[in-house]
């Protein structure tokens, strides 16, 4: 029975051999420091050797979330577009405009686009062009109004995904990425304290 056999046979409520588990370290780029940590043979994966069910296959525009300390796909990814990466700064923004803390253990969210009215000089640096006007825009109500989202269907966005997935597919179950919910966007993007106080005292902004 394969990984993935055994967690669909779970979802569908049939017998298995043992329970599948899953840990998930939030920084993809230190596997290496702890698979030499725990001693493990060169040819046992972390995957393997904690006997890990589930990989996560990542649209280009979430690897800035995942992979926000590896500087040189960063610097790739900001080539084509998918983000800004402020190596000195130590923030990679996102495609949302998020600004994740690059050398965190875990989601860092340090800045938020939309928390507050940012100066022009620093929009045009680190923001996408898309989201400049709401930025800019001087209440809260008038940059959640302005701001719009990124495209999800923006050229070559699910490339790597869908290469992951053909790669994994048939041993490990194998979940398209979308780890940072619409929860977490609305509080990346507003700021969890602006987005508390909105959803108290002006929810018919926070809400829709």
């Amino acid at each position: 029975m394969t990984k993935e056999e055994r967690v669909r046979r779970v979802f569908n409520r049939q017998d298995v051999d043992y329970l599948p588990s899953q840990i998930t370290f939030a920084d993809r780029t230190r596997d290496k420091a702890i698979h030499e940590g725990l001693g493990l043979p060169a040819d046992k994966t972390i995957d393997e050797y904690l006997e890990n069910h589930i990989a996560f296959a990542l649209t280009k525009a979430d690897h800035p979330l995942f992979y926000r300390n590896d500087r040189k796909l960063m610097h790739e990814l900001e080539k084509d577009g998918w983000c800004r990466f402020d190596e000195e700064g130590k923030i990679c923004y996102d495609s949302w405009g998020m600004g994740v803390q690059v050398d965190s253990d875990g989601f860092s969210a340090v800045f938020n686009p939309l928390s507050e009215k940012h100066t022009k000089d620093f929009v045009e640096k680190w923001m996408p062009p898309r989201i400049h006007e709401a930025c800019l825009a001087g209440t809260l109500e008038e940059r959640i109004k302005l701001w719009t989202p990124p495209d999800p269907d923006q050229e070559g966005n699910y490339d790597w995904m869908v290469r992951d997935h053909k790669a994994l597919s048939g041993d490990y179950f194998v979940v398209p990425s979308g780890y940072f919910g619409i929860y977490e966007r609305a509080y990346g993007v507003i700021g969890i304290p602006e987005m508390l106080e909105g959803m108290a005292g002006y929810p018919s902004v926070i809400g829709g």
